[in-house]
């Protein structure tokens, strides 16, 4: 017999497109690993508004994408730079954390599962904020999130991880899909050197 798959951990609203954010603030690659699940998940629910926080770096890889609809960036470098002038930070924090409440989001998913990720998840006042489990996450980022959420086991991939995730806050199974990298001008002709 065939085992139910769980309920889903979250439920979009019926009466309006669902508000989602997205919070996978880095590494490059892991950016880029983040993509096949937004991707499934923007064929899963055409009509929401996906939006993504990323840090300066990485944000290339996430405007323009036709499934997000605003990438927003979190000001490391700037919040950083701030650390000796705790006004300023407070002044500026303060100043990201209305941009991410602007979304008013029913729900975030946290792809990245650290300390970090989990307060962007906190600051953004969405409903529902799904992250990893205790042994799943690093830096107690587990202590931000509403519902938690473990890859099953034996899915190592990053890429096999975000669409598990994804698939759980859903509650049905996303396929990879292939996310497709824009072409940069002139990059071909700089790597061949």
């Amino acid at each position: 017999m065939a085992r139910k798959p769980p309920p889903p951990l979250w439920r979009p609203p019926t009466d309006r497109p669902a508000r989602i954010l997205i919070v996978r603030l880095s590494a490059l690659g892991d950016v880029i690993h983040a993509l096949p699940a937004v991707v499934a998940l923007r064929q899963a629910l055409p009509d929401a508004r996906i939006d993504w926080v990323v840090e300066d770096r990485a944000a290339p890889i996430v405007r323009g994408r036709s499934e997000v609809d605003r990438a927003i960036v979190f000001p490391r470098r700037e919040l950083q730079g701030l650390l000796k002038r705790p006004v300023a930070l407070t002044s500026r924090a303060g100043a990201f954390q209305r941009e991410l409440r602007e979304g008013d989001y029913d729900v975030s998913i946290d792809l990245q599962g650290n300390l970090k990720s989990g307060v962007v998840m906190r600051l953004s006042g969405a409903r529902v904020r799904v992250g990893t489990d205790r042994r799943d996450s690093r830096e107690a980022s587990h202590l931000f999130a509403h519902k938690h959420v473990r890859p099953p086991d034996g899915i190592h991939h990053r890429v096999e991880r975000n669409l598990a995730i994804v698939s759980q806050v859903l509650g049905r199974p996303l396929a990879w899909v292939d996310p497709g990298l824009p072409e940069v001008p002139g990059a071909a002709e700089r790597a061949a050197y």
